[in-house]
């Protein structure tokens, strides 16, 4: 009897890669996710996400008081997911409002590895994905109840969509998407297309109607936002008391911080 092949891939990840990678995601982000209460933002997310269940609204809300510091997207999503993950229970309540952005994190795999291969070749791409997986910035933000997951994902499928399929219109649309769950996040996706580009030595064209139709899709997400928030005085101080002044602190870092947040390392890796 012929043993089964592994000479296959899974959306573009090699089959044997694909079980190295999981194998190492399960082992360290499944024990955490039910390991300590919430901490920080995750008691504050548990509940607003705890009321999306009960009402959805275009604005997220806190005991009932609207909030324009988060959009609303990551509970909406929350809200529908968390309890499809209710099994978790067995490890905890709080593994079951963690194990989404665990899932967000195994689906990140495969953009990234996408990505990673496209600039080098499997045995590379496969180190790196490795070494992402098993760093603090990496495991911290799939075992927990925070936004940077969900993000992450959307960034990579942003840049992906840049860079490998060469098709701006949907890294502008998923930079948008990005956007609703870390706000700053949708305009380094395009910068950090060219930057890949030109550094594979591949000429970047940022002058074409469809790339800068990607970059105003960001900006209609902004201003989508901006006017969703102006009726109760959220918008000015969302984007002109908090995130303008981080954007031009320290002469630019903080739309590094902003941008690149917990997981951006990996992709200089």
């Amino acid at each position: 009897m012929e043993r089964p092949s592994l000479n296959f891939k899974v959306l573009g990840v090699p089959a044997s890669h694909l079980i190295i990678l999981t194998a190492l995601f399960i082992a360290t982000r499944i024990p955490l996710l039910g390991y300590l209460p919430f901490v920080q933002d995750e008691g504050v997310y548990a509940v607003m996400i705890g009321e999306q269940q009960d009402a959805l609204s275009l604005v997220p809300t806190l005991f009932g008081y609207p909030v324009s510091w988060k959009m609303a997207p990551f509970f909406w999503l929350y809200a529908f997911l968390v309890p499809l993950a209710h099994f978790a229970d067995a490890f905890g309540l709080e593994a079951a409002f963690r194990l989404p952005s665990a899932a967000f994190g195994y689906l990140s795999l495969f953009p990234l590895y996408a990505i990673l291969r496209h600039f080098s070749d499997d045995a590379r791409a496969l180190l790196s994905c490795a070494v992402c997986l098993t760093t603090f910035v990496s495991i911290y933000p799939d075992t927990s109840l925070l936004m940077d997951s969900p993000a992450f994902l959307l960034i990579l499928l942003s840049l992906h969509s840049y860079i490998i399929r060469g098709n701006p219109v949907a890294g502008g649309a998923f930079a948008a998407l990005a956007f609703t769950f870390k706000l700053a996040t949708a305009f380094i996706c395009p910068v950090l297309a060219i930057a890949f580009i030109a550094l594979s030595g591949k000429r970047a064209r940022p002058c074409t109607w469809q790339f800068c139709l990607s970059l105003a899709l960001p900006l209609a997400a902004a201003l989508a936002n901006y006017a969703l928030l102006s009726p109760f005085g959220g918008g000015d101080q969302v984007y002109f008391e908090e995130l303008l002044p981080r954007l031009l602190m320290s002469g630019g870092a903080g739309l590094e911080d902003l941008a690149i947040g917990r997981r951006g390392g990996v992709l200089i890796f």
